[in-house]
């Protein structure tokens, strides 16, 4: 083939290959125009390139079989009807799928061997496929569910449909930071180190075989050239791939595979190391301009990539979307996808980055990391701030191969020189360490004196001379001991700093929070002073973070946080503990924020470092635990939030007994899931009684104003609403006397009490309260906060009753925005489908559509239908049919009229409704449809 020849192939390639199927077929038939063997050329490169079968020496002439004929929608692959395409590869191609008995209803996606002739080989690789996805259970390994053979004959097996995008459009597509990129990553290594472990190398890793689902969960797809290092364990597997068939996507593919080699575990190491310098890089580690078989082994196999830091600064053309124009890739574009700048992102890449990648694509296997696991746990290293493994073909490299040349002459030497090295450095380290001892001895005892005299002075006030007869709070003796403390202690600034901060969080937990807040940053200006000392400096900003955070000062707890993290994780073996609680502190503060993932990661590491510094069922651990459970609830799962609440409560109550602030924290969390589960007798029974433990353990606090709060939410629910509204009272006047009156929790107050008189209708009543509440979310939450969202619709719902439909309409819209940015879950299925109401009312079907399509996707992703779901399936059915698309909205009226039937029977206004909506399409425009 000529030059002028190869452009113009790879140039329709790089514009066609990044297209979904049907925009991919309209781009060929325009941009082919007539000419089939250019289309059959790019076709078969396109085949290459997805990894499912192709032979490098005729990347554009060597595709296997014939083209694939995918199956029709609405047919039969088994127990499964067939949706729609969601991708073709060499073997087969994969359709999105529904279970279509009465089993269960769920998505699948079904990869079905290609039509046309096949060679044995390729139906041993389907199947042997199918019994490596059976071995592996992971959670960041796609799961197989099903298999067998349709009618024609053709193997298919069934898997877990994930609805994610590649990581690395999931990441440019959210501008992740560098870090954030190396957290997800490392859980890819995750799950390619547990496919090695099960004797199963992928192969094909690429970021379209990565995909990310929107709570940032990566799965890793696509085992159809799979290959088991033991071949002898699964039946019918694979034969060691030769020279003759070299399966791979040549832009991720290992030296060793490109010369048809053995391929190891290695490979899939290199395969990372070109997708983690993609992620980080924003390019690729080789430019391949023709795509020949000589191009791509002279590249991959000699030229040694440069470094992703120096990557960055590359200006490179991307193929534009839907077939537009090529879109040219700068330095600022990089550096925004990462969230920083030019410089900032070659800075951070440069050093131990550069290292870690390039260790992944040494040409000889032997010299990149032994395994996925030490690549994840390298980068681990790297973002705990330890040193790495990976080091550059520097000096150090070097010197070691002279001393392999000379080991006998070198070690000689080394000897005599280590020998007397460490006499020396033996005799001066046990000198320091004997007088560093003698020091610390006689400064703690003079601390431990000081301490001592401190306290005894300090509860003197309680002597009868000095009490009077008066009983003695544990405030007083507080607010003596801070008074004391300014005046005092000036010549011991450490005592001074430790006894600051234990006062100001015994505030902290009385709810004192403006009292506690000058000890606290008086605390930490003193630690500062000391840098030797870091760990109590780490401590003293959890407790500033902490009393910050009961101010509703967010932003500035999350500095002051992520500081101390960063200072223990300087010395995360021997401060585990401590580690922890200010990575749990963090993660309950970011689920209170709605921002979930970052807290699931965060909660995640703090229950293993608890778990391993104090065993599962100590305090600290079940700290976290609860802290978890309230991430659970709040993003949906509110069985495993259940089920690990009670787990919590009981060993809590083991632990402590009843009547203890833990018990109660543990009890009005339950007693919340149970009341959104509906179980509502075993949730007010539970809040009852930690709101009495709490009446009695803490007297005025703001816990008590939680349990207060908690239980007056039930009641509505329950037409207790008297009751419900004395104690939403109480409980605001408590929030506004303890914490001021821009405080989240009085805002969360002042919206539930709103909520009451919404629920009796008094909408004059209520609007003043949600409009107050709004003011304090916006100041304190910003603009994504889930309470906000939710104060926000139910104004709007209460501006509808009120006959006032264009501020409705608006505040539906700024609700149902917040969603989509937060990500969807049932709160904003109630959201999404209130707004698409209130849009009907106003004509604006158009506008409806999607908005009921978006409410009840989510609905059901995560909870069973109900009546109220199934009308507005309905009412979406009667807009489709009045913007003239019969055929889409057949589906929806069938489904809604059905439960409605069963569920309400045929009398009810809203299934006579939805049966009159159905008649409109009449037994012909029915047929039509199908």
């Amino acid at each position: 083939m000529d030059p002028e020849r190869f452009g113009l192939v790879a140039r329709v390639f790089e514009r066609a290959v990044g297209l979904e199927p049907e925009a991919r077929a309209r781009y060929l038939d325009e941009a082919c125009a007539g000419d089939a063997r250019l289309r059959l050329e790019v076709e078969r490169l396109i085949t290459a390139d997805t990894g499912a079968a192709a032979a490098l020496d005729g990347v554009l002439a060597g595709a296997v079989g014939t083209l694939d004929v995918p199956v029709s929608a609405g047919r039969r692959i088994g127990a499964y009807e067939v949706v729609s395409v969601l991708g073709r590869g060499g073997m087969g191609t994969v359709h999105l799928a529904v279970r279509a008995d009465d089993a269960y209803h769920k998505q699948v996606a079904i990869k079905r061997l290609r039509s046309g002739p096949a060679t044995p080989e390729i139906l041993v690789r389907f199947r042997s496929e199918r019994q490596i996805l059976a071995s592996l259970d992971h959670p960041n390994i796609a799961r197989l569910l099903d298999g067998g053979t349709d009618e024609e004959g053709h193997p298919f097996f069934v898997m877990e449909y994930v609805a994610g995008e590649p990581i690395d459009a999931y990441c440019d597509r959210l501008h992740l930071s560098v870090r954030r990129r190396l957290e997800l990553f490392e859980k890819v290594c995750a799950a390619v180190q547990y496919a090695h472990q099960n004797l199963v190398v992928h192969r094909d890793l690429k970021p379209a075989n990565i995909l990310v689902t929107p709570d940032g969960t990566p799965k890793l797809l696509d085992f159809g050239i799979a290959k088991l290092l033991d071949p002898t364990s699964v039946p019918h597997t694979v034969a060691e791939t030769g020279t003759a068939e070299r399966l791979m996507t040549p832009q991720y593919a290992s030296p060793e595979q490109v010369r048809g080699e053995t391929v190891t575990t290695s490979s899939d190491v290199y395969a990372l190391g070109v997708v983690l310098y993609q992620l980080l890089a924003g390019h690729l580690p080789y430019r391949i301009i023709t795509w020949t078989a000589s191009e791509i082994e002279r590249k991959v196999c000699e030229t040694e990539p440069e470094p992703p830091s120096a990557a960055v600064a590359r200006v490179e053309e991307r193929p534009g979307r839907d077939g537009g124009a090529p879109l040219r890739i700068a330095p600022g574009d990089v550096s925004r996808d990462r969230a920083t700048d030019p410089d900032r992102l070659r800075r951070s890449l440069a050093g131990d980055l550069d290292n870690i990648v390039l260790t992944c694509l040494r040409k000889e296997p032997a010299r990149r990391y032994a395994s996925a696991g030490q690549l994840a746990e390298e980068i681990r290293r790297h973002l705990d701030g330890l040193p790495v493994i990976a080091r550059g073909d520097t000096w150090s490299y070097r010197a070691g191969k002279f001393v392999r040349r000379h080991r006998f002459g070198v070690a000689t030497a080394a000897v005599a020189i280590v020998t007397l090295l460490a006499f020396g450095v033996t005799m001066a380290v046990q000198a320091a360490r004997i007088a560093r001892q003698r020091d610390a001895a006689r400064l703690e005892r003079q601390r431990a004196e000081r301490v001592t005299e401190f306290l005894v002075d300090l509860f003197d006030v309680s002597d009868p001379s000095e009490a009077r007869g008066r009983s003695v709070t544990a405030k007083e003796i507080l607010d003596r001991g801070a008074d004391r403390i300014r005046g005092e202690l000036r010549d011991a600034p450490k005592l001074r700093g430790t006894l600051l901060g234990t006062i100001a969080r015994v505030y902290t937990k009385l709810g004192l929070f403006d009292r506690a807040e000058g000890l606290a940053r008086e605390a930490v200006a003193i630690r500062r002073q000391d840098p030797d000392d870091d760990a109590a400096l780490a401590r003293s900003l959890q407790t500033l973070a902490a009393v910050l955070e009961g101010e509703a000062r967010y932003d500035e707890a999350d500095k002051l946080l992520r500081e101390s993290i960063a200072l223990d994780r300087a010395h995360a073996e021997s401060r585990a503990s401590e580690l922890g609680g200010s990575l749990n502190q963090l993660g309950r503060m970011l689920s209170t924020l709605g921002r979930y993932d970052e807290a699931r990661t965060a909660l995640g590491e703090a229950l293993e470092l608890a778990t391993r510094a104090h065993g599962p069922d100590a305090p600290e651990t079940l700290t976290v635990q609860d802290s978890l459970a309230n991430l659970l609830s709040f993003s949906g799962d509110l069985a495993g939030a259940e089920s690990l609440l009670r787990k919590t409560l009981e060993a809590t109550i083991r632990i402590h007994g009843r009547d203890h602030p833990d018990v109660v924290h543990a009890m009005n969390n339950l007693g919340q899931v149970l009341h959104l589960e509906l179980k509502n007798e075993e949730a007010e029974k539970l809040l009852r009684e930690a709101l009495e433990i709490n009446r009695k353990v803490q007297g005025e606090h703001p816990d008590v104003a939680i349990s207060l709060n908690n239980l007056s939410l039930l009641l509505i629910d329950l037409g207790k609403l008297d009751d419900a509204e004395k104690l939403q009272k109480e409980a605001l006047a408590m929030r506004e006397r303890l914490l001021g009156p821009g405080h989240p929790d009085v805002a969360n107050s002042l919206h539930n009490l709103a909520f009451l008189y919404q629920v009796e209708k008094r909408y004059d009543e209520a609007v003043p309260l949600y409009e107050r509440a709004i003011e304090i979310q916006r100041k304190t939450l910003g603009p994504d906060s889930p309470d906000l969202a939710v104060a926000v619709k139910n104004l709007a719902a209460v501006e509808q009753k009120r006959g006032n439909l264009a501020r409705a309409e608006t505040l539906f819209a700024e609700a149902a925005a917040i969603h989509d940015r937060l990500g969807g879950d049932v709160g904003a299925a109630a959201s999404y489908i209130q707004y698409a109401e209130l849009l009907v009312i106003r004509g604006k079907c158009s506008a409806a559509v999607p908005q009921f399509e978006k409410g009840i996707a989510a609905w059901n992703a995560m909870a069973p239908t109900e009546a109220w779901v199934a009308e507005a399936e309905s009412l979406l059915g009667g807009c489709l049919l009045d913007l003239g698309k019969p055929g889409q909205a057949e589906p929806h009226l069938a489904a809604a009229h059905a439960f409605l039937l069963e569920d309400k029977g045929a009398d009810d206004p809203r299934t006579r409704a939805a049966a009159e909506r159905l008649a409109k399409l009449g037994p012909a425009a029915r047929d039509a449809t199908r």
